[in-house]
């Protein structure tokens, strides 16, 4: 699938000229010390601008294109800001998402969506245009979702999510792109990743995000629930793995960490991202 679409704002911010002056590796503290002094501003700007253009659109089309999908329950408007029709309609759709995540502090979902967008958003001789930023915006939504699901005591359920995620056709392009970077492109673009989630902060439990895994599907069985196999389509999903079954888990309640606990996870899971970030520098 290659889509053509005119140039639109973005922004990297200054974490991706990072260099230390010595030969020595930059040290954790260090790198904090750079995320709140160059890397937390340009986002702070790309926010207002988001933001900016969401109470003014450019056109009609990116109006009538976010109120559609303001409209849709969440399940529809992921599934639609991933089928565009034409670069007019990525650009439309990317711009919402791009809105969702910087001034809407949207889970690790949109960020999928908003990356495997940038990454299709290519120039007159078909080279991305934003390759950058697609793979800040895909490690973002691993990073984002590995902190949402740092809640869930059953590990299983988020992990499932993920690699429901990245199975997908459309995310594939992007994870090819993302496996061939160097180990130091990597940390710095996970650093851009560490910054955009320490500047949007905490957010609410995710539903779903606790009950895919094996510990609520028993809790459902417990319940009288049968396990059903899935209607068979053409997705490439399921070619690959072949038949699906599930069951229904929802009302179950998921087995979570307490909110302390849970805030204790985050700093730590950014904190590791930071220090590993540190070591490939």
């Amino acid at each position: 699938m290659k889509l053509l679409t005119p140039l639109f704002s973005t922004v990297v911010s200054t974490l991706l000229f990072f260099s230390v002056a010595t030969e020595a590796a930059p040290t954790a503290e260090q790198l904090k010390k750079v995320i709140e002094k160059n890397g937390m501003p340009p986002w702070k700007l790309a926010t207002e601008q988001v933001k900016a253009m969401r109470a003014n659109p450019p056109n009609v089309l990116f109006a009538t294109t976010w109120k559609a999908l303001d409209s849709e329950v969440e399940k529809a408007a992921l599934a639609r800001v991933t089928n565009p029709q034409d670069g007019n309609d990525l650009n439309a759709l990317s711009m919402w998402l791009r809105w969702k995540i910087l001034s809407e502090n949207a889970d690790g979902r949109y960020s999928y969506a908003y990356a495997a967008n940038l990454n299709y958003m290519l120039d007159q001789k078909g080279i991305p245009l934003y390759p950058t930023e697609a793979v800040v915006f895909f490690l973002h939504a691993r990073l984002s979702l590995a902190i949402d699901g740092a809640r869930c005591k059953d590990r299983a359920s988020p992990e499932s999510v993920v690699i429901g995620y990245e199975t997908q056709p459309y995310l594939r392009p992007l994870i090819e792109n993302v496996s061939k970077i160097s180990k130091r492109e990597k940390a710095i673009a996970m650093l851009e990743a560490v910054t955009l989630e320490e500047l949007r902060g905490e957010r609410p439990l995710l539903d779903g995000l606790c009950t895919r895994g094996a510990a609520t599907a028993l809790k459902a069985l417990s319940a009288g629930r049968q396990v059903v196999k899935q209607s068979p389509n053409d997705s490439e999903s399921q070619k690959t793995f072949g038949e699906t079954y599930t069951i229904d888990t929802s009302g179950i309640e998921p087995s979570l960490l307490s909110e302390e606990e849970w805030k204790a996870k985050r700093r730590q899971i950014l904190d590791s991202q930071i220090q590993s970030a540190a070591e490939s520098l």
